[in-house]
This record gives structure tokens, sequence and C-alpha cells, in this order.
């Protein structure tokens, strides 16, 4: 199962080279964690892989699966990713999650957490009360805009642009673009670094590797995003998927740091001699 998939890198580790583990840092502390499903950038792959099962024991024909691969040239395998696929049934939609995690020399945290939530036909919350439940969960956004909620955070605080919304006018802003206003005041002071358009980038990714999101993590004008996408269903104010995403930009650049240093080391480490000796008598 997923969680002793999880713990083979403890296992390897163990028995290979000797990782010292460094904690990256991040962009959430405190009560400001938002999570997915209980899942949040503090969390390793050995409790992410415990709450997919977890989550999972609803869904017998649930697919979940997990990525592995070595570091570096050493014998220590980890997880790098981990995902489930649970297809439509009776009162529940199609719905995927997947995580990516750091190296074990960054201590295996999730970076980038993604649910594709769908509703079944007959149980589409309208877009007001999903937008209530989302704000429930996550507080007041930073804006609304795009068919999306978007939470931008920095220095351990959600980012305001200054937009108040009612409850009626939250879902006028949902079905129109961002407000100009606020999507250049989520800019660097040189007009760069749009949380949005990074937001948007990463996402079009078809690699989540931490190599392929450092550069974006380290432009972004921000150090964490959860982004919430409602998209329409069977009627217009209904809603028939919604996409949540959480991305710890703050970790992503400090961990591929970590990584990159632990694989230098690693490639300049003596090689330890065998311990095997003649059979025991």
């Amino acid at each position: 199962m997923l969680a002793g998939v999880a713990l083979i890198s403890a296992a390897s580790m163990a028995m290979g080279y000797d990782i010292k583990p460094k904690t990256p840092d991040t962009a959430f502390s405190g009560k400001l964690r938002p999570d997915i499903i209980g899942i949040s950038s503090n969390d390793d792959a050995a409790k992410v892989g415990g709450v997919f099962e977890g989550y999972l024991k609803e869904f017998p024909n649930a697919k979940p699966q997990a990525n592995q691969q070595k570091f570096g040239s050493t014998g220590v395998t980890y997880a790098t990713s981990m995902k489930f696929d649970v297809p439509a049934s009776e009162g529940h939609g199609v719905e995927s999650m997947e995580v990516y995690f750091t190296s074990p020399a960054s201590g295996n945290f999730a970076y980038y957490v993604t649910r594709d939530l769908g509703f079944a036909k007959d149980k589409q919350p309208t877009q007001q009360d999903m937008i209530q439940r989302v704000t429930d969960k996550y507080g007041k956004p930073t804006a609304i805009g795009d068919g999306r909620l978007y939470y931008f955070y920095k220095a351990g605080k959600i980012v305001s642009v200054k937009q108040k919304y009612t409850t009626e006018s939250a879902v006028a802003a949902l079905n129109d673009p961002i407000s100009p206003k606020a999507a250049v005041a989520l800019n660097d002071t040189n007009g760069r670094g749009s949380c949005v358009a990074v937001l948007k980038h990463v996402q079009a990714e078809a690699e989540k590797s931490l190599d392929r999101l450092v550069k974006d993590a380290k432009e972004a004008n921000c150090d964490g995003i959860l982004d919430v996408t409602l998209s329409p269903g069977s009627a217009k104010d209904r809603v028939g998927t919604a996409v949540f995403t959480l991305i710890d930009f703050k970790r992503i650049a400090s961990a591929a740091k970590i990584d990159s240093e632990a694989r230098a080391a690693e490639k300049n480490a003596p090689q330890k001699s065998s311990s095997g000796g003649s059979p025991k008598l």
C-alpha cells in the first residue's frame, strides 16, 4: 500500500548512503497552513500515503499509485509523487488527486498538491454555495475572477489587494475576468512576477519536478498559492468540477537548493568499503 511505499526511502537510507535531511523553508505556518483533504506542504510522503489510504476506504474501485526513484547514484529509493483516481459512482463524480514530493535530503515533503473533484449531476452545488464552502475553510481570498478563487500567501499572511465581496458580488466576480487592479497589484515593483501568471504557467507544466518548477518559484511575487477553480455544471449557476491546487513556492526554491547541495556532496563522498567478510562459524 502507499504508506508502505513511502517508507521505502527510510529503509533504503538505513542500508545505503547516509543522508542527513534538512527541512526546507515553507510559505505556510501556524494557523495559515491550507490543506486539501488534510494534506498540506508540511506533510511528508509517509503521512500522505496514510491519508490517501484512509480517504480511499470509501472508494473500493479507486486506483492509488506511487512513483519512485533513486537519489543520485545511491541506493536510496523514495516516493517522488502519489496519485489516485476515483471513477464516477452513484452520488459521486469522477475524482483524482496528485501530490509531488521533495527528495529525502529535504525531508521528502509535499510541495505541489492538486485535487480534481467532479460532482454528480444531481449533486452539483450552486456557485454561491461553493464559494461559501471554500471561504469557510480557507478564509477570504486575495481575489476572485476567471472562474477562480485565488489565495496568495506572502510573509506568513494571505495577500490583500483590497478586494471586498458580498455574497452576490463574489458570484459575479467569479464569472468575470480578474480585476485589472488586483492583477497589477500582484506584480512586483518592476511589474513582473505576477502570481496569477506563474500559477497558470506551473499548472500547464506537464512535469512538476523541482528542477522544472524552481525558476517559476524564484520569480513568483508570492511565497505560496492556493487556487480553487470552479467550472460550470449542468446549469450556468451550478458547479460541475472544482479543482484545488496548493503550491509552496518557498519550499520548492529551498528544497531545490538543499537537494542540489546533497547530490554534490554525495558525488564527492568517499565510497564506503564493504562490511562483508568471512562467514560466521
